[in-house]
């Protein structure tokens, strides 16, 4: 994955999955629809979509993806913490933005 797409994520998780995220919603899911508010593109949240997938699909197990969210992305919601695995989250998270696709 290059650098201009990991900046991408990076900038996703860190701005809408940052350190007090859970004041900005109660849920995951409710985050994600903040971002789908904010009015991006179809384009934009198709782009976003394909993304998380490639990024999910570069890390070994759930540990590595969970290391790499907090590490690389800036992603402060830990999936672990609600007993979901973290490629499963991110792919969840792919599919909320495409069902966001008027």
């Amino acid at each position: 994955m290059g650098n201009e797409k990991l900046n991408e994520l990076k900038q996703f998780f860190g701005a809408y999955f940052h350190q007090d995220w859970n004041l900005d919603a109660s849920a995951p899911d409710d985050v994600v629809r903040l971002f789908i508010s904010d009015g991006y593109s179809n384009d934009e949240l198709i782009n976003l979509a394909k993304d998380i997938e490639k990024y999910a699909a570069t890390k070994t197990d759930d540990a590595a993806t969970e290391e790499g969210l907090l590490k690389e992305l800036g992603c402060y919601y830990m999936p672990s913490a609600d007993n979901v695995g973290a490629k499963a989250w991110l792919n969840h998270v792919a599919t909320l933005l495409r069902s966001a696709i008027e």
